[in-house]
């Protein structure tokens, strides 16, 4: 069976939410966000998933995909 880390032992595990997590290998790193695009993924580093553990606040992320349009409410 294969797993995400090759057979290589993980240092460092943080699960924010399911389908949301970040690992620490030696000085590697990997994390997954579902439903965010994967360049604003990119810019979430492991030390953020860890800091919002222990001090949980909101965060705000431009999550927008190519080809995406921003519609006005006329109400």
């Amino acid at each position: 069976m294969k797993g995400e880390s090759q057979g290589q032992p993980i240092d460092e595990f943080v699960r924010v939410r399911p389908k949301m997590y970040s690992y620490k290998m030696g000085h590697r790193e990997k994390h997954t966000a579902k439903r965010i695009t994967g360049v604003a993924a990119k810019e979430l580093p492991h030390d953020q998933f860890t800091s919002q553990l222990t001090q949980p606040k909101e965060n705000n992320v431009v999550n927008r995909p190519i080809g995406a349009k921003c519609i006005k409410s006329t109400r």
